[in-house]
């Protein structure tokens, strides 16, 4: 069985190794500019880049996405993408978040995660106008 962890940063795809002693010999590869990236890695970056994608013996077996950052204001749409083509792709995805962290800036605060976000994805989830997923 081949493992490839495809990551957006080395830190990330070394956190991401050590989360299994199965991934232990898997090869770490970071995700290239677009266009020098093997097919079904520039399929699921169409959007944006995740921070993991986990290829085993040359299939996509999940998308994960990981921030420390409530997922609110921009922080939301910046992420959602990844979720949306994984969604598209038929292709696992998990995405670790806060759900209360504080603010950072002029308005320090405690924010919270909008509920909606868990009704998006759970709409993109029950949608049956997805593509199949090659991989």
């Amino acid at each position: 069985m081949k493992i490839q962890i495809y990551c957006d940063a080395l830190q990330e795809g070394e956190w991401f190794k050590g989360i299994s002693l199965n991934f232990r010999n898997a090869e770490l590869l970071e995700i290239n500019s677009r266009g020098s990236n093997p097919k079904l890695i520039e399929e699921i970056i169409e959007y944006d880049r995740p921070d993991i994608i986990l290829v085993i013996d040359k299939k996509i077996k999940i998308v994960l996405e990981k921030t420390e950052e409530v997922p609110t204001g921009h922080n939301v749409g910046q992420r959602f993408a990844r979720i949306v083509k994984s969604a598209e792709l038929r292709i696992p995805f998990i995405y670790f978040c806060p759900f209360v962290a504080m603010k950072h800036g002029k308005y320090a605060n405690r924010c919270f995660i909008n509920a909606r976000l868990f009704t998006a994805i759970e709409n993109i989830r029950h949608s049956e106008s997805s593509p199949k997923n090659d991989h």
